[in-house]
């Protein structure tokens, strides 16, 4: 009898009179009630960039999807101007409480050769002050050997937000940061390359990301932001 408390197998004893037996009982993850990153086809989200109002972008989920390494992605796309048609914005996925991507990471960490990855973005079944990391990226920079990794943060859980005058509920602010390793150990490249704070609201997805361009201070100032308009969930 009980609720269980943790995932895996467990193993029962069962003794009636002099005879014996066992059984194995297995618990999967929970499923997730909510969704932080809704991905029905034509769902779509308007975005301000930094404040200038006639600055933004649209950010829609598209009705077909790729499979990955056995994995189905809903490819998201979007436009800073619709009458020039839209491109490729990403490819998400989500497995229980964990919401994955599958991205180059080799272009955005300026490797030397394209590396596309999967990894964790959100997970939203732990505490505030929960941490994970994605998979070592193992590339090079100008020929030199380099293994980078993406470390998240829940810096709060279930906290109000308010953006663009609309107050949100539940919300979930992840930290993104990174560290690196040229042979002699992952060390915190924070400094050089600044970090990402996202806010996901319940049922609706990302309301609000900031990117705080590192300066060497205890509080670096915000260098990019992207703040919600609208939204609408299908």
């Amino acid at each position: 009898t009980g609720t269980p408390v943790a995932v895996g197998s467990s193993k029962f004893p069962l003794q009636v009179g002099t005879s014996g037996c066992s059984f194995t009982v297995d618990v999967g993850a929970p499923a997730s009630l909510f969704d932080y990153l809704p991905r029905t086809a034509g769902s779509n989200w308007s975005y301000q960039l930094d404040g200038v109002a006639d600055d933004s972008v649209l950010v829609r989920a598209k009705a077909t999807s790729v499979t990955i390494g056995g994995n189905v992605y809903v490819v998201f796309e979007a436009t800073e101007d619709a009458a020039l048609g839209f491109g490729d914005f990403g490819k998400y996925r989500k497995a229980g409480s964990n919401y994955h991507t599958h991205v180059d990471l080799g272009d955005y960490f300026q490797l030397d050769d394209t590396l596309s990855v999967d990894y964790i973005f959100l997970k939203d079944n732990v505490a505030a002050g929960a941490t994970w990391m994605s998979g070592n990226i193992n590339g090079a920079v100008g020929g030199i050997p380099v293994s980078i990794r993406i470390v998240f943060t829940i810096d709060q859980k279930d906290v109000a937000v308010t953006v663009n005058g609309t107050d949100y509920t539940n919300v979930i602010v992840v930290n993104e940061k990174y560290e690196a390793d040229f042979g002699t150990g992952f060390f915190d490249i924070t400094d050089q390359i600044g970090y990402y704070k996202s806010y996901y609201a319940r049922d609706i997805g990302l309301i609000k990301q900031d990117y705080y361009y590192e300066d060497a201070n205890p509080n670096p100032p915000v260098f990019f932001r992207q703040d919600i308009r609208r939204h609408q969930v299908l």
